[in-house]
């Protein structure tokens, strides 16, 4: 019993913290983006690295974005899932 409120705590704490780190990667991407004057018409490699984690690249065409939040979006051809 002991045990298993322990783990309660810790998923409880290991939640928090989660949240709290894409609280931060907001806030720092809200930041970047004030920092910017008017609409974004080329390549930002800092936007980039603030708000993409990883874009994985499969053969068929098939993309998956993964950002930084959590959010994933996969396009499949002219489809975006």
């Amino acid at each position: 019993m002991y045990e298993g409120i322990i783990k309660e705590i810790k998923d409880v704490e290991n939640e928090r913290f989660e949240r709290l780190v894409k609280k931060d990667r907001k806030e720092e991407f809200m930041q970047v983006s004030r920092d910017r004057n008017g609409l974004i018409d080329e390549f930002d490699e800092e936007l980039w690295n603030t708000v993409i984690e990883k874009v994985k690249v499969y053969e068929g065409g098939k993309v998956v974005v993964v950002f930084k939040d959590g959010i994933v979006v996969e396009r499949v051809g002219d489809s975006i899932r």
